[in-house]
């Protein structure tokens, strides 16, 4: 359930909406005998590409290198670049409308989504939530981590208040939501001890984290 409310994440939205999308490329495409179809077909193609694209950039499942989401996000552009190039759209009067401009509109917002703040901001919920959704931390489990790497605020003196409940006030400081800050910054550490194969937290699951 809580991956369907609006305090869900901007990335998890986006694989619904691609999700739900999915049928009207396909219903479009095998009806394309106008042009009005076919300018339709290629516009929800691309978009589709674009949803998917920022569903798994954002959620990191697969991409989990800058190297990996730069990859990604040139090999859907070209994708839609071919696509533009095919026969079948020349001698087109509309085609710049319906073909052209969205496959770029799209094959740009993915390329500007693989630069690391444009991924952390589909970690932002579309609403923000009144209250924090509820989290297992076995602090235990986490001892050997230096204390400083989540305890900056002993160093930096910012506050000596608990983590989410000094993210969550609206200090001008704080660029990104709690949520985007701790999905980043907790799932980045645990896959970054997975890479070096030592005991990590949850990588993917989010039921790991959120009980």
């Amino acid at each position: 359930v809580e991956y369907l409310r609006p305090s869900a994440p901007r990335d998890m939205w986006c694989g619904i909406a691609a999700l739900l999308a999915l049928g009207a490329p396909i219903a479009t495409g095998l009806a394309a005998r106008t042009s009005l179809n076919r300018a339709v077909h290629a516009t929800l193609a691309a978009v589709l590409l674009g949803l998917v694209g920022a569903h798994v950039i954002g959620s990191a499942q697969m991409l989990d290198s800058p190297a990996k989401v730069a990859a990604a996000c040139a090999g859907l552009a070209l994708a839609l670049a071919w696509s533009q190039l095919q026969p079948r759209w020349a001698g087109w009067r509309t085609q710049w409308l319906p073909v052209v401009l969205p496959g770029t509109l799209t094959a740009l917002a993915l390329l500007l989504l693989a630069a690391p703040p444009a991924a952390s901001r589909l970690l932002e919920p579309v609403v923000s939530r009144p209250e924090a959704l509820a989290l297992a931390f076995p602090h235990e489990k986490h001892r050997d981590v230096n204390c400083l790497v989540c305890h900056h605020n002993y160093a930096d003196q910012t506050g000596m208040g608990s983590c989410i409940d000094c993210h969550r006030t609206s200090r001008a400081a704080l660029v990104r939501s709690s949520e985007a800050t701790f999905h980043v910054f907790c799932r980045d550490c645990h896959v970054a001890r997975a890479a070096d194969a030592v005991k990590h937290g949850p990588t993917r699951a989010c039921s790991g984290c959120h009980h």
